[in-house]
């Protein structure tokens, strides 16, 4: 299932799509990510780890 669910992801690369699909079958909360511009359509919110810190610590 998470394999269609990222072929049929809109982010840049398959790699993308594959966290971004597993992310979103798992129900995580964030997405941890040095690319502030990915995953901008994920229903999984994408932070940078300074914000994860800031959110988190």
């Amino acid at each position: 299932m998470f394999r269609r669910q990222s072929a049929e992801s809109d982010e840049s690369d398959f790699e993308g799509g594959l966290i971004r699909a597993c992310a979103e079958l798992n129900d995580v909360s964030f997405i941890l990510t040095r690319d502030g511009a990915a995953f901008r359509r994920s229903r999984v919110r994408a932070v940078s780890a300074k914000e994860y810190l800031e959110i988190c610590g």
